[in-house]
């Protein structure tokens, strides 16, 4: 049987330069830089006012936000859409944030909360989250075709969802549902 490696600790990795780094790379605090005018801030504009809202609305149609429903046993039925269709939901969350960072409203907080609460409300109580496989499957579809199920890339997006939430609006929710993941 092979042995297992002595652990190492780690003090310093390329997320905490030691002091002797030539360049230290740091993002930029959400809102710090902004686009004052021009063709891409009307296009921000247009992303504010009117993309944002008519995604969740797309989101609701589509069923993206019923499957969670049905898989949080809120509603029944049958699940919709392809088995990416919770990508959808985490891309439009990301963006719900980012936007907030570029121009907070209540209405954007309150939009993000409720979808973040849905999504939460339908993670296994193992932390598994995948609404399409959960309401087909249940336990026996989990990760049974890993190439083509999309799980994975589904949860990317949800950890890239989730630290837009918090970096833009402060709210953890979503990353909790990350962290138990």
């Amino acid at each position: 049987m092979p042995q297992s490696p002595t652990p190492t600790r780690v003090t310093a990795g390329p997320v905490r330069p030691t002091s002797a780094a030539q360049v230290t790379w740091q993002p930029l605090p959400a809102g710090a830089a902004r686009i004052d005018s021009g063709f891409w801030r009307s296009r921000q504009d247009v992303n504010g006012a009117a993309a944002v809202p008519s995604g969740l609305r797309r989101l609701e149609d589509a069923g993206n936000l019923d499957n969670f429903r049905i898989a949080a046993g809120e509603m029944a039925g049958d699940a919709r859409g392809p088995i990416i269709m919770d990508l959808d939901v985490y891309k439009w969350l990301e963006s719900v944030a980012w936007e907030y960072a570029r121009q907070p409203s209540e209405e954007l907080l309150r939009m993000q909360r409720e979808v973040t609460a849905i999504v939460a409300a339908a993670q296994a109580d193992d932390g598994y989250l995948d609404s399409v496989v959960q309401v087909r499957g249940g336990d026996r579809g989990r990760y049974t075709d890993l190439p083509w199920s999309h799980e994975h890339y589904c949860a990317g997006h949800l950890f890239q969802a989730a630290v837009a939430q918090v970096r833009c609006t402060g709210d953890t929710e979503l990353l909790v549902v990350c962290r138990c993941y």
